[in-house]
């Protein structure tokens, strides 16, 4: 994870150079991960609206990711999107475009991932209104994906409800070209506490090994 930290800086914690190096002897496109998220996981609100709302910031930022890139041997750059709304998008929608036009005069791919956001209101699963045709226009893909934290504080259900994804499904595809869509599933599972308790029990994530 690259992290997008204050005035547009960002941080690595980690050496990537051996992956970059195994993704592209297997044909994969190594792409630069660009998060709000701290070394510990958790999303950053306030960073990502100074972000959002500071061009100058956001010129700092492009400026510094494509070095790295491009010192790294990145083909691209993913962004991740966790606090899309249909209040916030527009916010959202002129950063992409900002990002997507300097990066088409460096032939360097742009992706997205977004933590799709769904309610349930009278049995029925409602997805965010958000104008993806437009996000569309500025990226090469993006992909959906239900975020996970390594406590969850919710009644036990499956990490990825399938009806959810369905509905986000069904929504996205009416506004983006079906190849350009990529659904996402977070590799992970919890330890749920049973019987659940409400606002007393909670689940630790388990990853792949556990």
């Amino acid at each position: 994870n690259y992290s997008i930290r204050e005035k547009g800086e960002i941080y690595a914690y980690q050496d990537d150079t051996e992956i970059i190096r195994a993704a592209k002897e297997y044909g994969a496109l190594p792409l630069m991960p660009l998060t709000t998220l701290t070394p510990q996981g958790v999303s950053d609100i306030e960073l990502a609206y100074s972000i959002l709302l500071n061009e100058d910031y956001q010129d700092k930022l492009l400026t510094q990711f494509i070095e790295i890139l491009k010192a790294k041997g990145y083909y691209g750059v993913n962004i991740f999107f966790n606090l899309l709304t249909e209040d916030n998008q527009r916010l959202y929608i002129d950063f992409t475009k900002r990002i997507s036009e300097r990066l088409r005069k460096e032939d360097i791919l742009l992706f997205i991932t977004i933590n799709y956001r769904t309610r349930e209101i009278n049995n029925k699963i409602e997805v965010e209104q958000v104008n993806y045709s437009e996000l569309n226009n500025y990226v090469d893909e993006m992909t959906f994906i239900k975020f996970a934290w390594g406590t969850n504080y919710e009644p036990p259900g499956p990490v990825s409800n399938i009806n959810n994804i369905k509905a986000v499904v069904d929504y996205v595809k009416t506004q983006v070209p079906a190849d350009k869509i990529v659904i996402g599933k977070p590799t992970l599972g919890y330890d749920w506490q049973l019987p659940h308790i409400p606002n007393k029990n909670n689940a630790s994530s388990l990853s792949l090994k556990s």
